[in-house]
């Protein structure tokens, strides 16, 4: 999500899906290259919250919009769920090191495969204060 250009978007990528990234809530322009073939996902808007009610009725809230190449993609509710991790100092989740839990839910899009040539992809989404405008440049090799 801290990657501003692009210059990140294919690190770890593999298989068939090809995940791309909203922002923290600004503005942000990435161009990337895709394989042929490769679906593209992602969050429109996410949050980890706890307890799980305060994440579900943050999503019920949100207002988002996809659009690949001008035209409307779905966007899917994922419902609160729980996960542990483990973070480092400073995350933006608890601010500490060790074992976190919380809770995640989020409005998320799947969209293609795409076929070779350039793409745009546009993702908008606010929900109170927070507003994020992501647009990839996708360029399928």
């Amino acid at each position: 999500m801290s990657d501003t250009s692009g210059a990140y978007c294919g690190r770890g990528q593999h298989g068939d899906v090809w995940l791309v990234a909203g922002s923290f809530g600004e503005t942000v322009r990435r161009k990337c290259s895709v394989p042929a073939g490769t679906r593209i996902a992602g969050p429109a808007l996410n949050l980890w919250a706890t307890p799980a009610d305060e994440c579900n009725a943050w999503l019920a809230e949100g207002v988002v919009a996809v659009r690949l190449d001008a035209e409307d993609v779905p966007v899917t509710t994922i419902a609160a769920e729980p996960v542990t991790f483990s973070g480092v100092a400073d995350n933006v989740v608890s601010g500490r090191a060790g074992k976190v839990r919380t809770t995640v839910c989020g409005l998320w899009f799947s969209a293609g495969p795409l076929s070779p040539g350039e793409h745009t992809l546009s993702i908008v989404g606010k929900n109170g204060t927070f507003r994020l405008n992501v647009a990839y440049t996708l360029t399928v090799r």
